[in-house]
């Protein structure tokens, strides 16, 4: 009986990245890119995604989503979600300026994800599945 030949595999490289899609803010009439969510300063030591359930992972997702139809101005104008850290924060992750204002944005009833913006990208560096963080 023949071999059988597999076919030939190759890698497709140099494929195109394609900006965030652009968002027009209603108020001002200024078009922004809409926000992307990087984990690249994330600490899974303080909490990891493991520590959460199922149906909070699903959050997550519809989370991420969310933040993919808004621009950076209109998540930190939503105070409903949106919180800046006030005073004292935790430690920034090496490589970010301690100057760096720090959000939490709702994701759960009490769960939280902290971090910061920039250039239309917020920057996931905590979670927090009770929302202990900032205590609200």
């Amino acid at each position: 009986m023949a071999k059988k030949k597999s076919k030939k595999f190759t890698i497709k490289s140099g494929r195109e990245i394609k900006a965030n899609p652009i968002t027009e803010d209603a108020a001002s009439g200024v078009r922004h890119e809409t926000v992307g969510v990087s984990l690249r300063y994330f600490q899974k030591n303080h909490e990891c995604f493991s520590a959460w359930s199922n149906p909070d992972l699903k959050k997550f997702s519809g989370f991420v989503t969310k933040m993919a139809g808004w621009s950076q101005s209109q998540v930190t104008r939503n105070t409903r979600f949106c919180h800046a850290h006030q005073g004292k924060a935790k430690k920034l992750p090496a490589g970010v300026s301690p100057d760096q204002k720090v959000w939490s944005l709702d994701v759960t009833g009490a769960g939280r994800a902290h971090g910061f913006f920039s250039n239309d990208t917020f920057y996931l560096v905590w979670l927090d599945r009770e929302g202990k963080i900032l205590g609200h």
